[in-house]
């Protein structure tokens, strides 16, 4: 019944309903309507009855379990109705609590309420628990607050993995690479999680180069790499070209088992592409119809790969067949990217006429690099009404771009 209405968006109702059971003298003594009850009232930011009903919980014994199970709808409701979190602090608690109170807060960006939490449990000394100060850390991480997470990781008189990784995360957001560097050079121990994350925070930030280094570093302190390892380090592979060190890259993954994850497979196809037009485009669709065969669930990447390799390869019949399959076979709607390999790759073999009719039927409006890939196409092989047509939409992009600029 409370749940009911809670979820229909009825927060008084379920209050009134809850409150005139005990009014009448009835009991209420399940959890779990304690808890929607508590949601209610934290939705409607009722501080009064919010220490009401804290109280009658306390009134009831619902076992260690029950107890620690309707916790975070407690801290929730405070949090919520805006009451001081004091009330819940004094009681004695497991220090586990504050570690969900922060995870409540970062869920919700509570960033203030956080802040008075973390300067009480620094009162009280509860931040030498180095859960609750990872805790504290990782919401001003999730919050972006990346000066706040930096002091209260200096705070902390204990340190772990949790701590260290969770400061290099933060700083690669705000697009710093050197003081993650300096952090995972610091750290007493790493584990391969850190690894991942150091080597994504190049990755992400083009850094490929210092990021294989670091991959080839991780080997030679016999560190066992996972997916994500393989995954960040293909991609790199694939943004640099670097093929021999890819193959090697990929062949490793194959022998520890990972060959066959998504994002694994997707970057491999993806790597394979940049060397199509090197004559290699049968070898992505090698490497796809592989990813297909165990399962792998093609995405934008690879798809985009597959294509562009067929388009530099010349193989017009198979890129035709991957481009409806995703829709056919896999219900992925194409993109602008998409549309625009296929017009390059139709384009490229001379089937103009077979490209601009790809371009009519399009569920959306074709946008530059659609009408970019058709011009290109029609000045190789010297079309000359096409191209005007290509050159006219293509320059109505450029009058709305200066329009925009100017205003």
């Amino acid at each position: 019944m409370f749940v009911s209405m809670v979820q229909d968006g009825h927060p008084e109702k379920t209050l009134n309903t809850f409150v005139s059971i005990v009014q009448d003298g009835n009991c209420v003594n399940d959890p779990f309507s304690f808890t929607c009850a508590m949601k209610a009232c934290g939705s409607l930011a009722y501080k009064k009855l919010a220490l009401q009903l804290h109280g009658l919980v306390e009134k009831f014994d619902f076992g260690s379990n029950a107890y620690m199970a309707i916790q975070n709808s407690i801290m929730d409701m405070y949090i919520k109705s805006g009451k001081s979190l004091s009330t819940f602090v004094d009681i004695d608690v497991e220090s586990r609590c504050y570690t969900e109170f922060h995870d409540i807060c970062q869920r919700q960006k509570y960033v203030s309420i956080e802040e008075q939490q973390h300067g009480y449990t620094i009162k009280t000394g509860m931040d030498s628990s180095v859960a609750i100060g990872n805790a504290v850390v990782t919401m001003y991480t999730k919050c972006g607050n990346v000066q706040k997470e930096n002091h209260a990781f200096k705070l902390m008189p204990m340190r772990d993995i949790i701590s260290w990784t969770a400061m290099i995360t933060a700083f690669s957001k705000i697009g710093d690479i050197e003081k993650p560097r300096q952090c995972f050079d610091q750290m007493p121990e790493q584990n391969v999680i850190t690894w991942n994350s150091m080597l994504g925070t190049y990755t992400q930030h083009g850094f490929w180069e210092e990021g294989l280094k670091l991959f080839t570093l991780m080997q030679r302190q016999g560190v066992k790499p996972d997916w994500v390892t393989f995954a960040t380090s293909s991609s790199a592979c694939a943004d640099l070209a670097i093929l021999k060190l890819g193959i090697h890259i990929v062949s490793q993954a194959e022998k520890l088992g990972f060959g066959s994850n998504v994002s694994v497979a997707n970057n491999v196809v993806s790597m394979y592409s940049r060397y199509a037009q090197n004559g290699q485009g049968r070898k992505v669709i090698e490497i796809f119809e592989n990813m297909l065969e165990m399962k792998c669930s093609p995405d934008h990447i690879s798809y985009v790969s597959v294509l562009s390799g067929c388009s530099h390869a010349g193989l017009v019949t198979e890129g035709k067949q991957y481009f409806y399959s995703m829709t056919e076979d896999f219900g992925i709607s194409p993109t602008s990217e998409r549309f625009s390999c296929m017009v390059d790759l139709l384009g490229r073999a001379g089937l103009l006429e077979e490209a601009k009719n790809l371009i009519d039927g399009m569920p959306f409006k074709p946008n530059d690099a659609i009408w970019g890939a058709l011009l290109g196409a029609c000045q190789i092989h010297c079309e000359s009404k096409l191209a005007d047509v290509a050159m006219k939409n293509s320059l109505e992009f450029d009058v709305e771009e200066s329009e925009v600029t100017s205003f």
